[in-house]
């Protein structure tokens, strides 16, 4: 009897070992138990039209000086993009904007701390409340002139 016990327990592990293959399978390929009712394969998801306008939207980027305007992407919601003229005019001055639909970096070069917060208070209320304005304007002190010394008469 002993080796009848022996041929049992080899079967076992063969069918064990069998299964255990089965259900490796299964799981390698998506095909258990468990797609049956909850995820869906490439096959039944319904396909995206490439062509739709909502289906490629590239994001809004742009730079812009007072000699011109580059953007790329989707304007269709930046109502600001309308007044190119108006931005390059707050742009004088060799003033240069760049950015996207929410951040914008302001640069260039004032006279004084007082006309950097003006640009940038003018750049808000040009691009809008919901824009933020990250103002890299640099204040450059004017030289102070050497004072000559007085004459000996």
């Amino acid at each position: 009897m002993h080796n009848n016990q022996s041929s049992y327990s080899r079967w076992s592990w063969i069918i064990a070992l069998i299964l255990a293959l089965f259900l490796l399978w299964m799981l390698l390929t998506g095909k258990g138990p468990s797609n049956a009712c909850c995820n869906t394969t490439s096959e039944q998801a319904a396909p995206v039209p490439i062509d739709e306008p909502s289906a490629v939207t590239e994001a809004f980027s742009f730079s812009a000086t007072a000699d011109g305007f580059i953007g790329t992407g989707d304007t269709s919601d930046i109502g600001w993009t309308n007044d190119i003229d108006a931005l390059k005019a707050l742009l004088s001055d060799n003033f240069k904007a760049e950015g996207d639909d929410r951040f914008i970096v302001l640069t260039g070069t004032v006279g004084s701390e007082e006309a950097k917060q003006q640009k940038g208070l003018d750049a808000q209320a040009f691009f809008g409340p919901d824009i933020t304005i990250d103002n890299q304007i640099t204040v450059v002190m004017a030289e102070p002139e050497a004072a000559t010394p007085p004459t000996a008469n």
